[in-house]
């Protein structure tokens, strides 16, 4: 486990898996920083959980974002996604309760496949995100209490094919796309979006 008071971590290019716990409750670390060349492919389960971090910077090495990875990261404003990334895979919780969450940017070319259960649950600063054609799941109470969300762009020929329960669930969006391939919108799907109305 790492010492309690770093505040600033720098992972080099022969790390490809980051152990679960590892920077947990590190509450004066403040950034992470990847070389170009990582070969960073898994953060393990609450790596970085209740840490300050503000700003991180996902290389394109990485495949999969575990559980809680970022999970109730307070200060945690900006989470930017390298345009060649390879990440398939944001798992259950990964940014469940990051509340001054306000910009997540994924490039067109992303090749996400999963959005899991809760991953961005109460963060209450977004305010707008793109969907990258390549997904393929959203999972249950995925963007559930963001509370300041009124958009989520979805492209016409999306690979999304399932929209869990409760996904946007007290958001303020008022406007979804349904792409042609969903297959699974169930009763619960666009329960408690009260500002839906199209």
């Amino acid at each position: 486990f790492a010492n309690r008071d770093i505040d600033d971590v720098i992972i080099p290019p022969e790390i490809k898996f980051i152990s679960s716990y590892v920077f947990e409750s590190c509450l004066k670390l403040k950034s992470v920083n990847f070389s170009s060349d990582s070969n960073l492919q898994n953060i393990g389960y609450y790596s970085f959980l209740k840490s300050s971090l503000e700003t991180i910077i996902i290389p394109s090495s990485l495949i999969t974002i575990s559980n809680g990875a970022f999970k109730d990261c307070q200060n945690l404003k900006s989470v930017i996604f390298d345009q060649n990334s390879k990440l398939k895979y944001i798992s259950d919780d990964s940014f469940f309760g990051c509340q001054k969450l306000e910009n997540i940017e994924m490039s067109k070319n992303l090749e996400l496949e999963m959005i899991g259960n809760n991953s961005f649950n109460g963060c209450y600063s977004l305010i707008k995100i793109s969907i990258p054609k390549s997904l393929k799941y959203i999972r249950e109470k995925a963007f559930y209490d963001c509370k300041n969300l009124i958009s989520i762009e979805i492209e016409d020929d999306s690979e999304l094919i399932e929209i869990g329960s409760f996904a946007f669930g007290l958001t303020k969006i008022e406007q979804l796309n349904i792409p042609s391939k969903l297959e699974k919108l169930d009763d619960q799907s666009l329960s408690e979006m009260h500002q839906l109305k199209s």
